[in-house]
């Protein structure tokens, strides 16, 4: 008996998130939509950013562990 009432509780979780990614999903696929021109030319300064804090991440404790 209490396993039915943990397995419903379960199911029950699971739809809710699964309905919840569906809608992020969608949110998702119309922001894409919306920003279809700006992301791929928005693309090479983020990725040249991380690029650029990575090298940071590396250079700057080395310095900072000299002073």
């Amino acid at each position: 008996m209490e396993s039915e009432v943990e397995k419903t509780k379960s199911e029950e979780e699971h739809l809710k998130r699964a309905s919840e990614v569906e809608t992020i999903q969608k949110q998702m696929i119309a922001m894409e939509k919306k920003w279809n021109r700006t992301i791929p030319k928005s693309r090479p300064y983020f990725e040249q950013k991380d690029k650029f804090e990575l090298q940071l991440e590396v250079k700057l404790p080395t310095k900072l562990c000299t002073n």
